[in-house]
C-alpha cells in the first residue's frame, strides 16, 4: 500500500499555531517533493482550510527540503505553478547541500533560497565560504530570488552577511539580549537593523518587530 506523507498534517498544526499567535510576516513550511505534489493535488481543500482559519496563502513560503529527489523536473514545475497560483511562494531549503543544486535553482526558479548553515557558520573567517555565498548573492540578484542566511550564530557572521547585501536571516545571535552581546551595541544594532522578529524565525529587512 503506498505511503501517505504526514507533512501536510504537521504543516496544518503549525499554521493553526501561527494563526493563534497572530503575528505578521511569512510562515515557512518544509515539504518533500512527494508531499508538495499531494499539496498541489488538494489545493482547493487547502485554500478552503486556510480561509476558515483566517490565514492568507500569501503569507506562506513552501520550502522544498534538500533531501528531496525530483525524478521529473518538467512535471514538478506544474506543481510549483499551482502553488504560486494559490498565492504562496516557493523556496529551496538548505541550499548548498544534498540535492539542492545550482541546476535545481535554475530550473525551478525559487522565490526564496535558504543558504545552508554550513556555509554561513564562521563565514567571517573563511574566505572560501565568503566567496561561495557572495556568488550565490550575485546569482540571486540576477534570478530575482530572496536569500535567507541560516545559522547566524555570532555577531561577526551577522555583520558579514549584512554587508554582503543578504537582508534575511535566522539564527541564535539574532535573538540575543543586549547583555549577551560582545560587540559595541551601536555596531550590533546597525547589523541587526536588517533583521527583525523572534529567535529562530526568519527575519528580513524592513519587517516590523
Amino acid at each position: 500500500m503506498p505511503g501517505v506523507s504526514c507533512q501536510p498534517c504537521f504543516s496544518r498544526s503549525s499554521i493553526s499555531k501561527a494563526a493563534r499567535l497572530d503575528f505578521d510576516g511569512k510562515l515557512f513550511l518544509n515539504f518533500s517533493a512527494e508531499a508538495l505534489v499531494q499539496l498541489a493535488d488538494t489545493r482547493d481543500d487547502s485554500l478552503a482550510w486556510l480561509r476558515h482559519r483566517g490565514v492568507s496563502p500569501e503569507r506562506l513560503v513552501i520550502e522544498l527540503t534538500e533531501q528531496s529527489t525530483i525524478l521529473d523536473i518538467d512535471s514538478f514545475l506544474s506543481v510549483i505553478s499551482a502553488l504560486r497560483a494559490s498565492g504562496a511562494q516557493f523556496a529551496l531549503d538548505d541550499y548548498g547541500t544534498a540535492n539542492a543544486s545550482m541546476g535545481l535553482w535554475v530550473r525551478l526558479q525559487p522565490d526564496v533560497v535558504k543558504i545552508d548553515r554550513y556555509l554561513i557558520h564562521e563565514i567571517a573567517s573563511d574566505p572560501l565560504k565568503f566567496e561561495a555565498v557572495r556568488a550565490m548573492q550575485r546569482f540571486a540578484t540576477t534570478s530575482g530570488a530572496q536569500l535567507v542566511a541560516e545559522g547566524i550564530e555570532n555577531e561577526a557572521d551577522l555583520i558579514v552577511v549584512r554587508d554582503m547585501g543578504i537582508n534575511c536571516g535566522q539564527g541564535f545571535v539574532i535573538g540575543l539580549d543586549p547583555i549577551q552581546r560582545h560587540i559595541p551595541p551601536r555596531k550590533f544594532q546597525q547589523a541587526l537593523a536588517h533583521f527583525s522578529g523572534k529567535r529562530k524565525r526568519t527575519r528580513c529587512a524592513g519587517e516590523p518587530t
